[in-house]
């Protein structure tokens, strides 16, 4: 019953989230265009006729220009609108399904206490398992949320990011084993780098878990850390089918899980990208030209907590 109210709840955001993408979509499109046609007379002004550069044309262009950056704005306004009405949903939600779980929980524990009969208590220890698995669930659900709104806060110290690598690899390499996948790490990054230790382990389990999963097995998913110019680079990359073209602009958006995404809620690479956000790096995809999908996550040098307030409240003033 919980999971199917899991599910009624995943479904409803869904569909918010693909509503306001096609809005998003047509709204871009739009701009786009826009931008063409001025990109178009300011490139190529020998195209333009004479009497095309009289005050009418001149006067239409500039309304253009006036236009496309009041929807610029109205676009910014409504996506970060739905954003928190998004936001608000699932955390209303998340929050009554826990106190739901919890009385479950202790139901099924008193009943378990209770019980004498060892086939009985069999179907009990498989019911407590699927409300772990619904809890779990529940909590990626609300932690999504919280990200995104900016709620969580990172503690930022000293840490080594290629032992945070490795040590992400090695929990995850009983689910490799399963595909007949072979993890790889390779370079070295000698640098300080402060961090939430916590939280990008999170994003670099979500990333390299994605590729395990997409990648083809017996094939290999390799990570290479390197150093370039201020920034700490960690690439990850697949041998699996790619993406689409026309899905890669929407694979960090949550709830996105493409028509080759086989399980999953589409919520681990939405989690990783604000993650990787919060210490004020960038996450991109693309295909490998030789097959497979690579992973390229920049994360810039920052010398400790002070450097990373002092980045956020300038950000904050543009």
């Amino acid at each position: 019953m919980m999971e199917k109210i899991g599910l009624i709840i995943v479904c409803i955001s869904v569909i918010v989230a693909l509503s306001s993408q096609i809005s998003l979509y047509k709204q871009k499109k739009y701009i786009e265009q826009i931008v063409e046609d001025i990109n178009h007379f300011l490139l190529y002004p020998e195209e333009i006729k004479e009497e095309s550069l009289k005050e009418g044309y001149l006067s239409n262009l500039m309304n253009q220009i006036v236009k496309l950056e009041s929807q610029i704005l109205y676009n910014r306004k409504m996506s970060e609108k739905k954003e928190k009405q998004v936001n608000c949903f699932i955390e209303n939600m998340a929050h009554q399904m826990k106190t739901s779980i919890t009385a479950i929980q202790i139901r099924l524990d008193t009943a378990f206490d209770l019980c004498a009969d060892s086939q009985e208590k069999k179907m009990l220890i498989k019911s407590q398992e699927c409300l772990n698995r619904l809890t779990n669930e529940v909590e990626r659900l609300l932690i999504a949320s919280q990200l995104a709104a900016g709620k969580v806060f990172m503690v930022y110290e000293k840490i080594n990011i290629e032992t945070i690598l490795s040590n992400c690899m090695e929990r995850l390499r009983v689910l490799a084993e399963k595909r007949n996948v072979k993890l790889i790490l390779s370079g070295k990054i000698l640098n300080e780098y402060f961090g939430d230790e916590f939280w990008l382990t999170q994003a670099f389990e979500n990333v390299i878990k994605n590729a395990i999963e997409h990648t083809a097995e017996g094939s290999n998913v390799q990570v290479s850390l390197f150093l370039q110019g201020s920034c700490i680079n960690i690439q990850i990359e697949d041998e699996g089918e790619g993406i689409p073209d026309e899905e890669l602009p929407f694979l960090f958006e949550r709830f996105c899980r493409g028509n080759g995404m086989k399980k999953g809620y589409g919520i681990g690479l939405s989690m990783a990208k604000d993650i990787i956000q919060s210490h004020h790096g960038t996450i991109n995809v693309g295909n490998r030209e030789s097959g497979g999908t690579r992973f390229l996550i920049s994360l810039p040098i920052l010398n400790g907590a002070e450097a990373y307030n002092n980045v956020r409240n300038t950000e904050s003033v543009l």
